[in-house]
This record gives structure tokens, sequence and C-alpha cells, in this order.
């Protein structure tokens, strides 16, 4: 439940600034995306921390693995939403489509392999 929590958290400062960089201010997707998401990762590296980790002292080895699967994440993430919106679907329904994906995998590489 807390990882939904925070993970909803995220997903609402990430798809939130998308929607504000695109939509009212009229800036390019990519550059929206990119501000989304990297505010929805402190966001999410923050809260998952405390949430979610057992050993306080691996700062080093968390942030490592975390932004392994951040990279991957970001490239996952941009690459859909330059296609699905060249396609005509909105940026919003877009992102909400790979994080719905993404959560999957990432809450299991999060318990076993991020915060373990």
């Amino acid at each position: 439940m807390k990882y939904l929590v925070v993970g909803g958290l995220s997903f609402l400062v990430d798809a939130g600034l998308l929607w504000l960089c695109t939509s009212l201010l009229g800036w390019a997707v990519w550059l929206g995306a990119t501000i989304g998401f990297w505010t929805g990762v402190l966001v999410n590296f923050t809260l998952n921390r405390i949430v979610m980790n057992r050993d306080k002292s691996s700062l080093l080895t968390q942030t490592s693995r975390y932004g392994v699967l951040l990279a991957f994440n970001y490239v996952v993430t941009l690459g859909i939403l330059h296609l699905t919106t060249s396609w005509g679907v909105p940026v919003v329904v877009a992102k909400t489509a790979i994080v719905a994906g993404s959560t999957c995998w990432n809450y299991v590489l999060y318990r076993l392999w991020v915060f373990a």
C-alpha cells in the first residue's frame, strides 16, 4: 500500500509538471517529460528510501542501482511518448499508460534489488 501511495504522489508530480509544461506553457513534449520525470524521480526516491528501505547505511549502492533503473525508465518514457503523441494520443494519457507498465517492474526491482 505504501508503494502505491508513494508512486501515486510521484506520478502526480511527474504528470502534473508534464501537463503544465506542455499544455499551459506550450513547451516541447521532450522538455516537459524531462522536467516532470526527473522531479518525480526525486520525490519517488526520497519517499521510497524512507518507506521501503531496510538498511539506511547503503545510500551509495541504492543510488547507483536506482540510477540504472531510472536510465532505463527515462529512455522508455521518451520513446513511448514520442511514438504515441505522434499518433495523436494525448500526452497525459500516454504518460499514464507508461507509468502503469513501469510500476509493475519497478516494484519488483525496488524490493529485490534497489532497496533490498
